[in-house]
This record gives structure tokens, C-alpha cells and sequence, in this order.
């Protein structure tokens, strides 16, 4: 199995779909998408995810900066709690075993709500983008409304609308791409790869010093464009953290892509 890392939504990937890889789905939508791997067994099922989700955003859009949702954070919520320990109550209750497994189930589904917060911040993204296609075009035919067209210089003479422009050049959209690789390989098979272009992600791995080497045969087997480079490094090298857990001395294979 290959899962494109880290964007889960194809509409936000620049690289190359790949055959056979998959994109990661952590049980947000009611239905599994097509071409995406959801994992059985999820702590959450949707309509629990969603409403955690739901919450958890709203909570954060009240506050107008990261200080104030602190200072904030001092004094007690009761909402959210309430709404919190019905969720954690109901997640609980489904839970059965040792309190062994029962710690870890939380930990699983601790790591698919930091999955749910990425995949709703790439569905944000996705808006956004819709959002200024749509008002590139309204632009567009208000400019012919005004009978603006080129100056002299053949630059066009239309309104500055830069400064509220949302910047979503892929380059500078940053993704929690750490946490969301340690919440993922929670969930994937032991014999998956990961198939990664993001110039930041391959850039931090690169000064990790995690040790990539060609494998062309097996590249051009799996359908990886020319110049795909593989490695196998441990998780907690991956992620810039000391494997001190089973978790982070897991050995996970990414590939990097070529091309």
C-alpha cells in the first residue's frame, strides 16, 4: 500500500497521482471517498468526528489571536466541556478491555482528531481557493463593466485587490505535517509507504539526515516518476523526535518523488 503524504485531498496536491496510491481518509465524511484508505475500526465515527471537529473550530474562531484563546483557556468553558465529556463519555463507553486498552484506544483517537483538524483545514483551503476563483472572475467582468482594459504601459488598469487576497500559493500554506505523520502511521499496515513532494517536508528530512537512495527498478515497477528515491527511517527520525516509544522506533518507508 502507498499513501500520498501529507495532503489528503487530491484538489490540494501538485504531485503526480500516482497508480494504486491512495489518500489517507480519517472518517470525517459519512462515506469513504473514492481512491482513499480509511482504516477499519476508527475510535470516532463521523457523526461523533464531526461534531468534535465542530466544536473544537468554533471554540478557536471566537478568539481573535493565539493569546487571547489562552488567556481565555485560564477560566473554565463550561460548553465545551460539557460537550467535550459527552463526546469522550460516548468514545469511553465503546471501549472495553483493561485500562491498558483503554489508554491506548484514547491515544488512538487522540491521533485521528489531529488527522480531523488537518482534513478540515485542507477542506478551508479547498474554499478559499473556490472562493478566489470566483472573485478573480467577478473582477474580471466588473473591469469590463468600467470599460477598464491596458494603460499604455499594457499593464492592466484595474483595481488593487492584493492586500485581501487570501495567499494560497501552495508554497506558502503551511501544514502540521509532524503531528499529522505521527497520528497517521498509527493507523497504517506495517508494509505501507508514504509517496511525498512537498519541498518542505523532503527539505526537513533532508536535514535530518535520513538516507535516501535510488531504487530504480522498484520505482518504475510502481509507477513513480523517474528519479524517485527511497528510504527507511525510523518515525521519531522522520519527525525530529527521540524514539523513545515503540510508536517512534516504528521503521516507515517514504519515497521521494522524482520528477
Amino acid at each position: 500500500m502507498r499513501i500520498h503524504f501529507p495532503r489528503m485531498h487530491q484538489a490540494l496536491d501538485p504531485a503526480p497521482e500516482i497508480p494504486g496510491a491512495l489518500r489517507f481518509d480519517p472518517g470525517f465524511a459519512s462515506e469513504p471517498e473514492q481512491g482513499s484508505f480509511r482504516p477499519q475500526g476508527l475510535p470516532l465515527e463521523p457523526s461523533a468526528a464531526q461534531r468534535l471537529v465542530a466544536d473544537a473550530v468554533g471554540y478557536g474562531e471566537q478568539f481573535k489571536t493565539p493569546g487571547e484563546m489562552a488567556w481565555h483557556g485560564l477560566s473554565v468553558d463550561r460548553k465545551q466541556c460539557e460537550t467535550e465529556s459527552a463526546i469522550k463519555a460516548e468514545l469511553m463507553a465503546r471501549i472495553k478491555g483493561s485500562a491498558e486498552d483503554r489508554q491506548e484506544t484514547a491515544a488512538f483517537a487522540q491521533a485521528q482528531f489531529v488527522l480531523l483538524l488537518a482534513w478540515h483545514l485542507e477542506d478551508r483551503l479547498i474554499e478559499l481557493t473556490g472562493l478566489e476563483a470566483d472573485l478573480a472572475e467577478r473582477r474580471k467582468r466588473f473591469d469590463s463593466s468600467l470599460g477598464l482594459g491596458e494603460d499604455e504601459e499594457g499593464e492592466k488598469a484595474s483595481l488593487d485587490t492584493s492586500l485581501w487576497r487570501p495567499d494560497l500559493d501552495s508554497e506558502n500554506q503551511v501544514y502540521p505535517w509532524r503531528p499529522m505523520l505521527e497520528a497517521m502511521v498509527r493507523f497504517l499496515p506495517q508494509d505501507a509507504e508514504l509517496v511525498v513532494s512537498d519541498p518542505d517536508v523532503l527539505a526537513a528530512w533532508e536535514e535530518a539526515e535520513v538516507a535516501f537512495e535510488d531504487a530504480v527498478d522498484e520505482a518504475k515497477d510502481a509507477g513513480l516518476p523517474q528519479g524517485s528515491r527511497r528510504a527507511t527511517a525510523l518515525l521519531g527520525q522522520l519527525v525530529g523526535r527521540r524514539a523513545d516509544s515503540d510508536l517512534l522506533k516504528r521503521p516507515v518507508t517514504v519515497w521521494a518523488l522524482g520528477g
